[in-house]
Parts: structure tokens; sequence; C-alpha cells
């Protein structure tokens, strides 16, 4: 193990100020920042390296150190984790050094020390941004130009992103990150510049929308992928340059070269990357995969595409950051806001053929910034399209062979920041999707129908199955030449029910050999015409047995797709497993309408009726929305359709107003006991279940009590995999208590494993800190927020501790309970350490706070960062409610309760008032009463507890009538419920405190 840098007494002290959360220091650092660097003594610290030894060790959350203005000469030593080095400006802030590795390594026994910046052998969840990084040595040095690093890292170090640096070197090797067993690394929109080598990771390596300059005859580029055949390095939409005849690159040891959509200038050498060793050093072929490239010079025929020779034949658009990491690592979806402005662009920056069918446009949230604007159009200047609060939007259809640009502003405190405008083209043509397989997949008897009917405009589909064929018999007459013919964008496959025993020869199937042996022939030749496949496990016959259970004879063929699509790395729909899940959850004469009858009067419960091609067809699309990510916006959401009047449920299951809800099942919570033996409760509880997504939650703002036809029934299956699952305005803890009830009286085992799966994904959401997001899984957006708004998280807490009691869960095994107690215990903790504190005195809390600092956030742009009286009394009811509480408890009651007496408004009156002008005919008016009962404002200013009021704009003012009529009257900006807390609650609490003192 190398030795580390010790603190110094100047940073250790830094370490003793900064734990005592300065106010003052605090409010002179941009927000989302920990401590800034300034040469001229206006920041925290002078130098870089006093700013990484203050910091602790170990942290929770990425650490933001902002470096102003200014060249830091030093040498950087780097070994804590989760940390973010951030240039005030990309070229005026530097840090320079001049260091030889070959000097160094005569007085030294490793490379501790041979960068400018040095990256420890542990450290992970490192970005360096916004800044340049250079080795000098060259030219303060006579011109040599062996290894100078600008960075290097080792040993296990991992997850390390540039993004927008400068890494420059007069030298070799100026960025040597190497970890070669698991190291992964991340850059975006960087110049890279040097000698030999000059960008050489270890490991996988991904590169985007960034510049290479060369002054080698060697090469510009290097990898080592030696211990991993699927390690590679990858570089997109890239331009390299240099002097005249500089290389490409090459790779000592095994190594993988993908680069798509770069640009190379006529300064290149038309030598292909190469392997300088012996051959017999290394265990694979040569292995550089080009698409879309192209030279000024005019067009190398070693540049020309050839991902199709590469290990599973990716397309383009597959190839993205979180694909080259295998999944173990999402940069662009996981980076923080460490950056002043929007960055890391998805599409990437002059991405080609997007779907017409259009496009999620993502990005990584600016630092600081309340939202976002986003311009977007085709051509150049994009016009404002929207404000928003989170960091994507859906462009909706889009026009073919068209050139699209967009830009995203951040707006903070300090104003607006401008964003770079990234580019995108579109298809020339719609996406066409293709579907091979037997008669359940055709139009006529099959899920095909219905799958076509769920693609938005700009995609089309091209159905080319066949009844009675299989795997076997579809190629051998020729009908999957057909399919290849037509060179589809996707081909969808599916077959196993005409492979199975008894169906003769020509088509029967060994589903461990010969199947999966078509199968993967299929997916080979499917990926060498360019067309990418998606394999189906074959939709189940509908055979219940005696106890209500799909009885399938399908089950080998189904593992047979899956072991084919692991090992040939294809996307998989498991349309088997699926289609028996919906089935179970549908009654007799449900699963009787799924069928057609056959001429001899009996159901044929292997094909389909137009209702079930609508209802499969459906699953298939919403299913392959998610295995195949850039097909999303092709299709139509499947769940349920709102409403034609507002406010009211119909029968096809509609959304309905947010003031309903689950208003109408929780009030049936507290009927007694009797009402849950009715024939009502259990076709309520079967309603639930219907609602039920796959993942074990509830969607919101839905009135599940009333009645659902057949029709109704049919959309809310559909829905099922959705992922719009939420504790808000009381779901998912309000339906796990209602079917906890109905099994309390039923002792239905559904009800049960309902419940159950509730409580498994309440568990699931929580955060390691102990607070919960409003929506599971996360959104790109404020839901991702520790949530107490509408008093969500309070409900939550009360339920898994009634769980862990037993109270009403006594079917809840031991294994949960302790589960749920370890959450009540974390989801406490949690609730104590975001109770604001303004002078050192404990106030009360936020109706959201950050999920990793825990400090208050906004959501909407009319909630603002605040103090919440509302939220904060279902905090305190929650707190007030545990048994034995601890002295911390006590004392955040005990606060919260004085701030809520301190912030009473008295003497005045909230009321609706006619004003035919208006466009609802009336407003909403405040009026001094000293007659009136006391009220208290929803939101406070943190500090001054001044009264918050704001409207769509997000601008906030200190009166309910500054604010814009619809805002005004459409929310709660006065709330009532801190008065019975106050006057009864806290009062009660007390008085059984006293009694249960010793």
């Amino acid at each position: 193990m190398r030795a580390r840098r010790t603190t110094s007494p100047l940073a250790a002290a830094l370490v003793v100020v900064l734990t005592m959360s300065d106010a003052a220091t605090a409010a002179t650092r941009p927000e989302g920042v920990d401590l800034v660097v300034a040469r001229d003594g206006s920041g925290d610290v002078t130098t870089v390296q006093a700013a990484l030894d203050a910091l602790p060790q170990v942290a929770s959350r990425t650490r933001v150190v902002l470096v102003r203005r200014g060249s830091y000469r030093e040498k950087v030593f780097i070994t804590k984790s989760r940390l973010a080095l951030v240039g005030e400006d990309r070229d005026a802030t530097r840090i320079e050094f001049d260091v030889l590795r070959r000097d160094w390594r005569a007085s030294h026994p490793d490379d501790w020390g041979a960068a400018v910046v040095n990256i420890g052998d542990d450290v992970t969840d490192l970005i360096l941004a916004n800044l340049t990084i250079r080795n000098d040595y060259g030219s303060r040095n006579g011109g040599d130009h062996d290894h100078q690093f600008a960075l290097r890292s080792g040993g296990n170090s991992s997850r390390i992103a540039l993004v927008h640096v400068n890494a420059l070197s007069d030298g070799g090797d100026t960025v040597s990150l190497w970890n070669p067993f698991g190291g992964m690394t991340y850059y975006a929109s960087c110049t890279f510049e040097g000698w030999v080598d000059f960008l050489c990771p270890r490991g996988t390596a991904y590169v985007t929308s960034s510049e290479f300059v060369a002054h080698s005859p060697t090469a510009a580029i290097w990898h080592d992928g030696s211990k991993d055949r699927d390690h590679k390095m990858v570089i997109r939409s890239s331009r390299f340059d240099g002097a005249p005849g500089f290389p490409l690159g090459r790779n000592n040891r095994d190594g993988q070269f993908y680069l798509l959509d770069c640009v190379f200038s006529a300064n290149m050498a038309d030598r292909p990357i190469y392997q300088p060793s012996a051959p017999e050093t290394y265990a694979w072929e040569p292995r550089s995969y080009f698409d879309g490239c192209h030279s000024d010079g005019g067009d190398l025929a070693w540049i020309a595409n050839n991902l199709r020779t590469a290990d599973f034949a990716p397309a383009p658009s597959e190839i993205t950051a979180e694909w080259t990491f295998c999944g173990q690592w999402d940069p662009e979806g996981m980076m923080p806001a460490v950056l002043p402005f929007a960055a890391l662009p998805r599409p990437n920056e002059r991405a080609r053929n997007v779907p017409l069918f259009g496009v999620r446009l993502r990005w990584a949230a600016a630092r600081g910034a309340r939202s976002h604007e986003l311009f977007f159009g085709p051509g150049d200047g994009p016009p404002l399209v929207s404000r928003l609060e989170g960091t994507a939007y859906d462009t909706g259809p889009l026009a073919p062979a068209t050139r699209y640009s967009w830009r995203v502003d951040a707006i903070g405190p300090g104003g607006r920041v401008g964003g770079k405008t990234w580019t995108f083209e579109t298809a020339a043509a719609p996406s066409r999707i293709a579907l091979a397989g037997d008669s359940t997949v055709t139009e006529r008897q099959g899920w095909g129908t219905g799958f076509a009917s769920h693609l938005r405009p700009g995609a089309v589909c091209s159905n080319h199955a066949r009844g009675g064929r299989s795997s076997k018999s579809f190629v051998d007459e020729g009908h999957w030449k057909k399919v290849l013919a037509e060179r589809p964008d996707f081909v969808l496959i599916q077959f196993g029910h005409n492979d199975a025993p008894g169906k003769g020869p020509e088509r029967e199937t060994d589903p461990t050999t010969t199947y999966r042996e078509n199968l993967a022939r299929m997916v080979d030749e499917a990926r060498a015409v360019g067309v990418r496949p998606v394999l189906l496990t074959p939709l189940t016959r509908r055979y219940v047995d005696e106890v209500g259970c799909i009885r399938s004879d399908l089950g080998a063929y189904a593992e047979g797709v899956l072991a084919v699509a692991a090992e040939r790395r294809v996307p998989v729909i498991d349309l088997h497993r699926l289609s028996i899940e919906v089935l179970e959850r549908m009654t007799p004469s449900e699963v009787a309408a799924l069928g057609v009858p056959k001429e001899d009067g009996t159901l044929d419960r292997t094909h389909l009726s137009p209702l079930g091609s609508v209802l499969f067809g459906g699953l298939v699309a919403e299913e392959l929305a998610r295995v195949v990510p850039e097909l999303r916006s092709a299709v139509r959401p499947a769940g349920p359709v709102e409403a034609p009047s507002a406010g009211v449920a119909s029968d096809d299951g509609a959304a309905e107003s947010e003031d309903h809800g689950v208003r109408r099942l929780a009030e049936r919570l507290d009927r007694p006991v009797a009402f849950f033996s009715t024939s009502e409760a259990a076709r309520i509880g079967e309603n639930l279940l219907l609602w039920q997504r796959s993942n074990g939650g509830w969607p919101k703002n839905i009135d599940m009590v009333r009645p659902l036809g057949l029709a109704g029934r049919e959309k809310v299956l559909r829905g099922r995999r959705r992922e719009d699952t939420t504790i808000d305005n009381g779901a998912t803890y309000t339906q796990i208590r209602f079917l906890a009830r109905l099994h309390e009286v039923a002792r239905d085992g559904r009800f049960k494993a309902g419940a159950l799966a509730g409580i498994d994904f309440l568990l699931r959401a929580q955060y390691p800190n102990g607070g919960w997001p409003q929506f599971f899984p996360l959104r790109e957006d404020y839901s991702r927020f520790i949530t107490f708004n509408d008093g969500a998280m309070a409900g939550v807490l009360a339920l898994l501790r009634d769980v862990a009691a037993g109270r009403g869960f006594d079917f809840v095994d031991s294994a949960r309970r302790t589960r749920a107690a370890l959450a009540v215990e974390k989801g406490t903790a949690a609730i104590l350490a975001t109770q604001i504190v303004v002078n050192g005195r404990k106030t009360a809390w936020g109706a959201q706070h950050d999920a990793v600092s825990l400090e208050p956030r906004p959501a909407r742009a009319f909630e603002p960062a605040a103090l919440a009286s509302s939220e904060s009394v279902s905090v305190l009811r929650f707190l007030m409610s545990l048994p034995s509480p601890s002295k911390g408890v006590r004392d955040a009651i005990e606060a919260g309760v004085d701030w809520l007496r301190s912030v009473k408004i008295p003497g005045l009156r909230i009321a609706r008032a006619d004003s035919p002008s208006l466009p609802k005919g009336w407003d909403v008016v405040v009026t001094p009463d000293p007659a009136a009962p006391p009220t208290w404002a929803r939101f406070y200013e943190i500090g001054t507890n001044r009264p918050l009021f704001a409207g769509r704009d997000g601008v906030v003012r200190s009166s309910l009538a500054e604010i814009e009529h619809e805002r005004r009257t459409g929310y709660a900006w006065y709330v009532d419920s801190p008065a019975a807390l106050l006057a009864t609650e806290y009062p009660a609490w007390k008085a059984k405190l006293l009694k249960e003192a010793p």
C-alpha cells in the first residue's frame, strides 16, 4: 500500500471550521459548493491541495470544490472519493506543474507523484470539470517529450469522469487512468493534447464530443483491455487533428476500439490502429470498429463501417455510456449538478438517425439551478419551448432528415447561465419494426394487430408471422429470408407453440438444443445485415388448473429463449411470464373473452380475440419500450386514458383529479370490521390488485373504489408495467392498509400477496439515509427529493411502524417485520437529520429535502425551498406516535411545536369571494379580522419566518394578492392543521410522557 499524504495543520484547522457550519462563510459560496479555492484569498483556501485535505475522508454525497480563475502551480494528490473538482473557467482555471516521469521514478518506487493530478488507488466517483490540467515539463526544460502525466491513477480507482476539461501535456501519456481490472472512465467535451498515447486508458473508457491534438508520429490513443474481452475504448462524435502524419492509435496489450461519428483531419496518417508488440503476446485478434467516421482528406478504407463484425454486432444507437460499462455505471444518468451550466446532452451532440417518433432530450442539471429553459427546433437558433423543473423533455414527432438544435439555459439565484447549442439529425425514413413468429403473433389470431396499434407515427410495423410455423419451418420455408430482405431496423422473434412435441418432424425442435440453435442463428443473421433482434418468450396458453393458476406447457421453450438472450446479449421480452401474471389476476369470464370459439363450440385458448390482441399487443409494446429504451417514444402509453370530464373516474379506469385520488378509499378504512366481509369490500380489493403495478406500488390520483367494466380492467392491466408508482397523495400505503384489513377478515391469499408486495416496494424505495422519494423508480426531477409533502413520508413510516409491531399485519413474516422496524428507525433518524436549524435553533421541516445533503429543496416553480407548516404537522404527529421516544425525538417535537407557535398568524381571514370578472368567477382574498381563528402560511422563509407565495413564474412574493389568479385560487396557501396539534395532540402527548416517566 502506497503512503498517503498527511493533512497539514492549516487543513486540519479548516476541517474544524467546516464542521462548525459557519453560516457566514457558507453564504459567500455559490449554491451547491462546499469549498472555494481562490489565489487572492477571497475563498476558503488559496491552494487546491489545502481544500482537498480539508474535506472529510468519507462522504455520503459528492463534495464540490470550486477553483476560481488563476494559475495554480502545484502538484495535486486526490485520496478521497465522491468528489468534484470544478473550475470557474475552463481556460482560465489552470492546475499546472512540470514533472517528468523518468526523473520521478529515478528516486521513487512508483508513479504516485509523477503527475500533475495524482489519483489514489482507492478513489472512486471522482469528477474533474471545467478546468485545464497541464504538465508543461517539455516547454520548461528544453523540449523533452518523454512521459509527462497530466493525470495518473491506478490500483482500484474507478468511475472517474472528466467533463469540459483541457488535459494537456508536453510529452506522452497525458491522461493515464490505469486500473486494468475494473477501471471505468468517462470523458465528455474535453480536449486532449500530447505526444505518444496521450489518452491511454486501461479497463473501459467512453469518450464523447471531444478533441484530440497529436504531436507525435507514434500514436494518439492507446488502450489496454487485456484483462477482459469486454473491456473497450469507445470514442463518439470527436475530432482528431495534429502534426502531419500522426497515426490514430495502437495497443501494446490487447485492446478494443470503437469510433463512431468521428472526424479526422487530413494530417492523419493512412495507418490503421496497430499492435506494436509481438503477435504471441495477444490473446485476441485486433479489434477496431468504426461507424459514420470521415476524414477531411478523403475517407480511408480502414475507417469504413464495420460494427457488424464486433462481438454481438451492436447497432450505433446501442453504444451508449451505460452500454459501454455493461450496465455497471451510467455516468450520464447519474452525473450530479457540478457545472454552472447544463451538460451531457442525450442524444449525443451530432447524433444521427434519431427516430422520427420523437426523442427524450435529457441533460445533467446545472449547479444551483432552480429551473431550466429549453430552446428547441429545426435549424439553428432554436426558439424557447418550455421552462422545466426537471432535466428531460419529450419532443413528440419529428420531421425526417432534419437537423435539430437545442439549448438549455440554467435559471438560478444569480440569474441566467446560457448553455451550449447541441444538434442532432433525424432519420430519413420511419423506424421499421418487423414481426417474425407463429400464429400467436399474426394480425388475425395473435397480438400483432394490437401491437401495431400502440405505435406512434414515425414507426411502422410489418408482420411476417405465419400460422403453424416453428423456429425450424419458418426458416426452411424461406419466410425468414424475406424478413431480412426488407432490412427493418428491428425484428421481434417469437416461436415455441409449434416447436413442441407432436407437431411433426418438419416443425419439432428440442428446447435445449435445436430450438436454441435456431434462435441463435436468427439473431446472428439479423445482426449480420444490420437488423437489431429482440427475442420474445412464447405467449402462454390459457388453460387453468383446479386452483385457478395458469397451466403452461411452454416453460422449457421460454427458458430456451432466455438462455439464448443471455448468451447473445440480445434484448428479451419475457412474454410467457408476463402473460401468466396478467391472466392470473383476471376472472374466468374475462380470460374467456380473450380467446375465440372453435368450430366445435369449444374455446380456443391459444389464439386471441381482438380484445386479446389489444391486451397482449399493448403488453409487448410497453415491454419493448423498456428493453429497447430508444423505442420508448415510439410506443403509445398502454395505461388508462383520462376521462372526458375532469374529476370523475369513468368505467374504463381513467385517472381523476388530485382532489379525489385515494380519498374515497381512505374513508372506507375507518368502517367497521363487518364491512370488510362484504362483496363491495372484496370488489374494491380486486380493483386494488388490478391497479397495483408489477413493482408492488400504486399510482396516484385514481379512484380505485369505482367499479370497472371489462374494457376498464383490460386497460388497467395493460398499464401494469408502468413506473408511475408513488407515495404522493396517500398512494401505496393506503392501498396496503386496505388489503391488510381485507385479509384480516377474508384470509384471501391474493390480498395478502398484494399487501406484501406493497410493503416490499416501500422497503426497496427507501434511501440508505432513511428518506423516501416521492416516486420510485426514481425520476429525473424534484420527486427524487426526500418527500414530506402532503404527509407522504409520515404516512409510510406510520404504516411500517404498524407492520413492525404486527398491528393489523399479523400475516407479515418475521423477516419483513424486522426490515420494517429497521426502516422506521432509519426514517426517524432522517427526520431528525432534516430538521432545519436557524441560528443554532431547531425549527421545522421543508416539504422536500435533498436526498444527499438533506438541505430543503424547491419542487414545482410555485413551491420554494422553505419551512413548511402543514408538512411539519404530519412529521410531528408521527414522532409523537413513537413509543418511548428518545431525547432526540423529544427535542425535535418541542422545537417543532415552538416554531409552529411562533409563526401562528392571528386576526387574518382567508375567504372565497365572488368576482365575476375573473376566469373562475371568484377569488381568494385575505382580510384583517380580529375574530378570525389563527391560521398558518403554507411556506415560511428560512431565517426570517416571512410567509412566502409564488406563481408559476417561480418568483417568490410576500403576499397572496401578488401572484396570479390561477395559482391564488388553485393551491392551499394558508392551512389550519397546526391548530389541532397545538390545542389537543401536543398536550396529550406531554401528559402521556409525564405519566410514563419513572
